[in-house]
């Protein structure tokens, strides 16, 4: 993106550390952040009121989400299980994050050289997977398999007390508690006790391909400069919950009392700027990513059956490896 800038230059300063540096590997910026989004913690804040809980203290760590959910499941609640979230490997990376613990080898993939092997088998993943599958043996954790519906329909039917999902779904489940009449909150996502680190992002970002006129280039340039500009990034903010990734948008956003009057929108972004940055915490690259979340996914769902959790990841870790090798080969 550096390349073709210089005809309409990007203030990157303007854009936030943490989502500028998601797309930034080794100086150089590949691509414009347009979408960023972090994991929440969403609750129903009547539920906790109903099972005796303090509605403006959501769970923060793996103990206390295991406490919290058993009271919960011991109450007068008729619920399915106390949380949920959809199964996708994005949660298993972040949680990696929380704990500043590397996901892949050669500096969490941001150093000068390919990744060639995966870490998540190791203690950090190991601790992750156990809280993630105790829970789901101890019946508090439902499980409602893949996608990006079955979770947001459980909390949003009062199946669950809490779920984990973007923050791009702030503005929806707001809506879908508010139609039964109930009150939602939004926490960080927890953590095992003394852990670190911060989240990185998630969401997308806006890229130009090489092979197009100059007159191309600088019209896409022009294009991906608007899209990102404030108006778009607010507008869009207001609509879904992604956060704007300029700071100049954060500033009018605060200035009009959009955050006073929606504190539920603020939250993921003060979690990332609560984020120190690391290259664990900037997230992990490498090229076989999709399948290395595939093979992670069928882990935990094996760990639902009885695989022991260290069988589980080393497995799903040596297939990710045979994959890295050969995609690295093709950049031999």
């Amino acid at each position: 993106m550096g390349d073709i800038s210089k005809w309409d230059p990007i203030n990157w300063d303007d854009f936030f550390v943490p989502v500028r540096n998601y797309y930034t590997i080794n100086g150089k910026h590949y691509s414009l952040p347009f979408n960023s989004s972090t994991p929440l913690l969403y609750y129903n804040k009547t539920f906790f009121k109903q099972a005796g809980l303090d509605t403006n203290k959501p769970p923060a760590t793996f103990q206390s989400v295991i406490d919290v959910s058993q009271k919960l499941k011991a109450s007068s609640l008729k619920l399915k299980a106390p949380i949920t979230w959809n199964l996708h490997s994005w949660y298993f990376e972040q949680f990696h994050c929380v704990m500043n613990a590397p996901f892949v080898n050669e500096d969490n993939g941001r150093g000068t050289k390919l990744p060639t092997k995966v870490l998540f088998n190791g203690e950090a993943g190991q601790k992750i997977l156990s809280w993630w599958s105790g829970m789901e043996k101890d019946g508090l954790f439902l499980d409602v398999g893949p996608g990006w519906a079955n979770h947001r329909a459980a909390f949003g039917s009062g199946d669950v007390a809490m779920v984990m999902s973007s923050t791009s779904d702030v503005n929806q489940l707001t809506g879908l508690l508010d139609k039964k009449g109930w009150e939602m909150g939004t926490g960080y996502i927890p953590r095992p006790e003394g852990a670190k680190g911060g989240v990185a992002i998630g969401g997308g970002s806006l890229w130009i391909t090489n092979g197009q006129s100059n007159e191309q280039l600088l019209a896409a340039l022009k294009l991906v400069k608007f899209i990102s500009s404030d108006e778009p990034q607010m507008r869009w903010h207001k609509g879904t919950g992604y956060f704007p990734v300029r700071k100049t948008a954060m500033d009018k956003l605060k200035s009009e009392g959009w955050f006073k009057d929606n504190p539920n929108f603020l939250t993921a972004f003060n979690q990332l700027l609560d984020s120190p940055s690391t290259n664990n915490t900037a997230g992990a690259l490498m090229g076989p990513f999709p399948e290395a979340r595939t093979f992670i996914q069928t882990a935990i769902q094996k760990t639902y059956a009885g695989t022991p959790v260290k069988a589980a990841l080393d497995e799903a870790a040596a297939k990710t490896d045979k994959a890295i090798t050969e995609w690295n080969s093709f950049y031999k």
